[in-house]
């Protein structure tokens, strides 16, 4: 969804040189590299469009709508959208408005893992790993739209991955070299959505939790950070108590809620609903933790309130322990018609241990991002030469009329003041008082005649 609005108006440096350069409407998904691109023009190309610049426009990302980060690893779903005001209430809003704003402030706050079991699955995915998988996590993020007002819009994000629908793309840089801890993160997840699924399908086949016994597939796996310090350490991260834990069946309910006291078993109550399954909690604790710092590194993230694990050489070690062993055995069971899966293991990811030791070392570590968004923008452009020169050709043919014209204005000014001027100054003509035209000749044949008398009185005499 778009917000279009009406072209800016700027002032060009000079104005018969304004035909030359037009406005044009383009789309970007990055307006930093738009207008980089922009300011290395240079010479007579740069002068003229000195004074004008590529306006863009913020976009509207719905509520419910699909987006990507740049790192193009998890796609996202935008749950909802609000600002918190001064009084600690909330004003809902309908869409995010954006303009690539950093993601500086972000947090997950629950993975979600759906088991999708004998009675959910279906014929295509049966076939493949007899149980499937559903991951999703939720995110809450903040972002500041109008610096000016110093307040802070919230967002909640939705994001899923799911290993067996290629419908979802996912991962769409994939680069051991240039993304080392979203590479890491992918492999972690590929691998251990196998293992967990063929985990729990061999659990549920061999215990009698629920009824009847041999049917209780599907559950549901909820895990959250266990501890409620804002900021928490290595060692919580390391320990297998970082998630609190909620889990439930199709009839039953864990009653216990950390990874160690569901890995022991056992419990209290009809069928063992406290600690069901003790052999696919190892396996969840590591798929929980490569979904949950996959998104925090995809969403650029790295110290927000715990360390990120696969931004760190040691943390990613002890992420990575076991991978060696459980990748061995999947390449053993892989083609296996009696016990699960049988998908293939996708040996492009990384299927060894992280050694930290190992040389070169990969640039491990999270770059602050943006969402990949489109903006309507408006870039001053120069028109063609053919249409240029015609133009400039016209722009000077209306300049010179325009001086003609002045200065024939002016002329015309400075002869009619002359021409008056003159005409104020004639010889004999009398402009002070009220005596008109005729009196002044009377008086002038008075004085010849009188002149014309005195002179033949004269002669007489003589």
């Amino acid at each position: 969804m778009y917000r279009f609005s009406y072209a800016p108006k700027r002032d060009y440096p000079y104005k018969w040189l304004t035909p030359l350069v037009v406005l044009v409407a383009t789309t970007t998904n990055d307006i930093n590299a738009l207008q980089a691109g922009y300011s290395k023009s240079n010479g007579l190309v740069k002068f003229l469009r000195r004074n004008s610049d590529v306006s863009c426009d913020n976009t509207s990302l719905p509520v419910n709508s699909e987006i990507f980060t740049k790192n193009y690893a998890l796609p996202y779903t935008i749950r909802s959208v609000w600002q918190q005001n001064a009084d600690e209430t909330k004003e809902n809003q309908n869409a995010l408005t954006y303009r690539e704003h950093a993601l500086n402030d972000c947090n997950v706050t629950s993975v979600g893992i759906t088991v999708n079991g004998k009675y959910s699955q279906s014929p295509l995915i049966s076939a493949r790993t007899r149980v499937g998988l559903a991951i999703d996590t939720q995110v809450t993020c903040a972002i500041e739209v109008d610096t000016r007002k110093n307040q802070k819009t919230y967002f909640n994000l939705e994001s899923a991955y799911n290993l067996l629908d290629n419908d979802i793309p996912r991962f769409l840089l994939k680069n051991a070299t240039s993304s080392p801890s979203l590479f890491w993160g992918q492999s972690l997840l590929s691998l251990y959505y196998l293992v967990a699924s063929h985990a729990y399908f061999n659990a549920s086949r061999g215990e009698s939790w629920g009824y009847p016994a041999s049917n209780t597939y599907s559950a549901f796996i909820n895990l959250t950070r266990q501890s409620t310090a804002s900021v928490g350490g290595l060692e919580e991260v390391l320990s297998d108590d970082f998630f609190h834990v909620y889990c439930t069946t199709e009839d039953n309910v864990c009653k216990n809620n950390t990874i160690p006291l569901l890995s022991k078993g056992g419990g209290t109550g009809a069928g063992h609903d406290g600690s069901p399954y003790p052999t696919i909690w190892p396996a969840i604790n590591i798929l929980g933790k490569a979904m949950w710092f996959t998104v925090m590194t995809d969403l650029g993230q790295k110290n927000i309130t715990v360390p990120n694990m696969l931004a760190d050489a040691n943390l990613l070690a002890n992420l990575t322990s076991n991978v060696t062993n459980e990748a061995n055995a999947w390449l053993v069971l892989q083609n296996s018609t009696t016990y699960g899966s049988t998908i293939k293991l996708d040996t492009s990811l990384a299927y060894k241990s992280f050694d930290p030791s190992a040389t070169p070392a990969p640039a491990l570590g999270v770059n602050t991002t943006y969402f990949s968004a489109n903006y309507i923008c408006q870039t001053p452009m120069l028109k063609p030469l053919g249409t240029r020169f015609v133009a400039i050709l016209s722009s000077s043919l209306v300049l010179l009329h325009t001086i003609w014209n002045i200065f024939w204005f002016v002329f015309n000014l400075i002869i009619q003041g002359r021409l008056q001027q003159e005409a104020d100054h004639v010889v004999g003509v009398h402009t002070t008082g009220d005596t008109s035209l005729e009196d002044l000749e009377e008086k002038t044949r008075r004085k010849a005649n009188n002149y014309i008398q005195v002179n033949q009185a004269e002669r007489h005499l003589d």
